[in-house]
């Protein structure tokens, strides 16, 4: 990863030149000041990265809670279809009960109706037979 150049390593790029130091006193000042922004900057580069952390942190903590929501969604919304499908299974099971009976009853009649001449004619036999007699 490209890190973006900070505020103190431009400080650190405008700093006096080594070769611009005369004597020892020169140096340790140029020396104590380099030292100074060093830690500056890693200070700030440990900010940088602490915060750019922070906020990747935040971004794959939002996407994770959007994706546990839409989850949330989905599952909600197939409770409810299965909801619906049972209520439709129960109603189906109800026509098929009425249609069974209704077809019950119909072959019921349908025996009845084949009966009722027969019994007609019986009942015409029996009546002539005691009129004959």
């Amino acid at each position: 990863m490209k890190w973006p150049v900070l505020r103190v390593e431009q400080d650190l790029e405008a700093k006096t030149p080594l070769e611009e130091v005369r004597d020892d006193r020169d140096f340790e000042l140029w020396f104590n000041d380099m030292q100074e922004d060093l830690e500056a900057a890693s200070l700030e580069r440990y900010t940088y990265q602490r915060s750019q952390r922070s906020l990747m942190s935040r971004t794959y903590r939002d996407v994770l809670q959007a994706r546990l929501y839409s989850c949330d969604e989905i599952l909600s919304q197939t409770s409810s279809l299965l909801a619906t499908l049972n209520k439709l299974k129960l109603g189906f099971s109800a026509v098929a009960e009425q249609t069974s009976s209704f077809q019950s009853q119909c072959d019921i009649l349908v025996q009845e109706e084949v009966m009722s001449p027969l019994t007609v004619v019986d009942v015409r036999n029996n009546y002539l037979a005691t009129q004959i007699n």
